[in-house]
């Protein structure tokens, strides 16, 4: 989009959307940018929903330089210290609340703790310092597991039924496993190695 057009949704109370995710090794038959392509895929579907219901919305360039305390051994997982997100941020939400943005609504998919402390920082700071409302969006099942309430500020929860059955048979599967490999071969099947991607996910 120009800046005229950008500008102008503004002028209509365009909300903001911001994908959100960092650079991680994504086991062998993914793409290191796979958390970027999910959060951006989710924004994607959000303001399709949101645009039918009169609403009207921006995408912000992807936000990609979070950390990786957990992954960080891995080759091609790139990270940053925690006062660069939370300034990197600010930074962001202070050059949108310039632009004349009044909601910001943060999609993160990576799910690193350390990371998740450094967007709050930044949110908390944001709300406080800039008078913006920024909310991060989880579903209530995160916001359960992290004791978030729903009248936290910071955070817009929604409701995902999520059944006690079947479970899986992987319960660990929370990064580069059958979940998030589905979702990528669903909407980015291109981006992965097949042959990888077949053998990773025969694994025991």
């Amino acid at each position: 989009m120009d800046y005229k057009s950008i500008e102008d949704s503004i002028k209509s109370d365009a909300i903001v959307l911001l994908p959100s995710g960092v650079m991680e090794q994504q086991g062998p038959h993914s793409p290191i940018t796979t958390d970027l392509y999910v959060s951006y895929k989710i924004c994607l579907l959000l303001k399709s929903i949101l645009e039918a219901q009169g609403v009207k919305v921006l995408l912000a360039p992807p936000f990609y330089w979070g950390m990786n305390y957990v992954t960080r051994s891995f080759v091609g997982s790139f990270t940053t210290r925690k006062e660069t997100v939370v300034n990197l941020l600010f930074d962001i939400y202070d050059s949108l609340s310039r632009f004349g943005v009044k909601h910001v609504f943060h999609v993160d998919t990576h799910g690193d703790h350390q990371n998740g402390i450094a967007i709050y920082k930044a949110i908390t700071k944001a709300r406080v310092v800039l008078g913006l409302d920024v909310r991060s969006i989880i579903s209530n099942w995160i916001a359960k597991q992290l004791k978030i309430g729903e009248d936290d500020p910071h955070f817009l929860i929604f409701s995902v039924d999520v059944p006690d059955q079947p479970r899986s048979i992987y319960p660990d599967d929370v990064h580069a496993g059958k979940y998030v490999t589905a979702t990528m071969i669903k909407h980015y099947s291109a981006l992965l190695d097949q042959k990888k991607q077949i053998a990773f996910l025969r694994l025991p």
